[in-house]
Order: structure tokens, then sequence, then C-alpha cells
């Protein structure tokens, strides 16, 4: 049986998995920050290699059902979409609001008014996740305007 046939990575188990796994890792920072630093990592770095894995296997799913209209509509927005939501990042690091909520989210590791080693890992873990995940929305959001603007009558 292939990968993407098998039962657990269908879309009814694997999409839950892929949103309970980061939200399950955000919410045990509490309890992680008085864990060892090599646990913290560990568990971040497998939670990582789930959700890569499973979107590659998502896609894998979704890429073998496609045509080449939708196949088109992928392809535009992962080139627009990683290219706009890496390079929004830095744009983003410039406004306050957004610094302390970076700066906040990786004092959870760490409360100590200093930024430690442990939290300056963090910080760099979670602008890593945040390039991630603004990648995935600006993709779905090109793919979306290419496929309205592909289908306006002409």
């Amino acid at each position: 049986m292939s990968l993407l046939n098998h039962p657990l990575t269908q879309h009814r188990i694997l999409v839950p998995i892929l949103v309970i796994v980061p939200i399950a890792y955000l919410a045990s920072l509490p309890w992680l920050k008085a864990s060892p630093d090599w646990l913290i990592f560990a568990l971040g770095g497998v939670a990582v290699l789930i959700e890569v894995g499973g979107s590659f296997i998502l896609f894998a799913q979704k890429d073998q059902k496609s045509d080449e209209w939708h196949r088109g509509a992928t392809r535009f927005g992962t080139q627009w979409g990683w290219l706009v939501g890496a390079g929004i990042i830095p744009l983003l690091l410039v406004l306050p609001p957004f610094q302390s909520l970076v700066l906040s989210l990786a004092t959870l590791t760490d409360p100590d008014a200093q930024l430690t080693e442990r939290a300056a890992l963090m910080t760099f873990l979670l602008g890593f996740g945040a390039v991630v995940v603004l990648q995935a929305i600006f993709t779905a959001v090109f793919s979306l305007v290419w496929r309205i603007w592909m289908s306006r009558a002409v």
C-alpha cells in the first residue's frame, strides 16, 4: 500500500493532526520552560517534521487528483506566495506590535528580564514558523487570485 493511500494519511485523519500538533506544542511551552533545552528543541523538531511531512503528503494527494488548470493555480500560488510570505516578515519585524508579539512569545520559555540564549533561539524558531505560516497563507491567496483571474469572462 502506498503512503499516499495509507489510512493514516487520508484527509480526515491527517488534517486534524496537522492542526493539533503546533497548537499542542505552543500550549506546552509553559510546561516545557522547566525542561532541559534538548527536550524543547527535540519536541519542536518532531513537530516540524510532522508538519512538513504531512504537508508534502497532502500536496501529493491533491496533485494526483488535479488537472492542468488547478496545477497552474498551484504553480502560480507557490511561486508568488512563497516570495511574498518570506518578504513580508522583514516588513512586519519593523512594526512595534509585531516585535512585542514575537518577544512575548519568546519569553514564554524564559520569563526573565534578560533575553537569554534559550529565549533568542525560541524567537528564531517562532520567526521561522511565522515565515512558513505566511508563505502558506500567501500561497493560498495567490492561488485563489489566479483562479478568479483565469475564470473571469473575457
